[in-house]
């Protein structure tokens, strides 16, 4: 089985708006994805495409509870009942919200030399839910690390 995911333009990327975007389109398809093979199934058990139910990764016949497949069992039978499952979707954004950031900063400064030595950092976000929260605290911590580059040395 062969399996072809893009993304098409969507602007510049930054932060996690790629994994919002696209993560949209991803639902979609899988939506659309989970009703053709809802179709499948009616269309083994000879019954509406309204009648096949899809719980916790089972298809349930509603019309007769005795007929159920997993997913992978009925994925074995696609080229049996018309062929492998294709869709395309696109979605269009509905923006990103703004993040709400800040910094506590403690340094000391050597009034002769100019040194400055950092004492204590405290990055702050509201980032939401994260979809992968140790990326989330990795993007603040490189974040962190730029803005003490531009505070100091730029």
């Amino acid at each position: 089985m062969t399996r072809i995911f893009t993304s098409g333009y969507t602007g510049s990327t930054g932060g996690s708006r790629t994994i919002y975007d696209t993560g949209l389109a991803a639902i979609a398809a899988a939506e659309e994805v989970q009703r053709q093979m809802q179709a499948r199934a009616a269309r083994i058990w000879e019954v509406q495409a309204e009648e096949v139910e899809f719980r916790d990764g089972v298809f349930l016949c509603t019309p007769h509870p005795e007929a159920r497949m997993t997913f992978k069992e009925l994925a074995s039978q696609l080229n049996r009942t018309g062929g492998p499952i294709t869709c395309s979707m696109s979605t269009n954004s509905t923006g990103v919200e703004s993040t709400f950031a800040g910094n506590i900063v403690d340094v000391e400064v050597d009034p002769e030399t100019g040194k400055v030595q950092i004492l204590r950092y405290t990055a702050i976000i509201d980032a939401g839910q994260a979809v992968h929260p140790s990326y989330v605290e990795r993007q603040v911590q490189g974040s962190t690390v730029q803005g003490i580059g531009w505070a100091l040395n730029e």
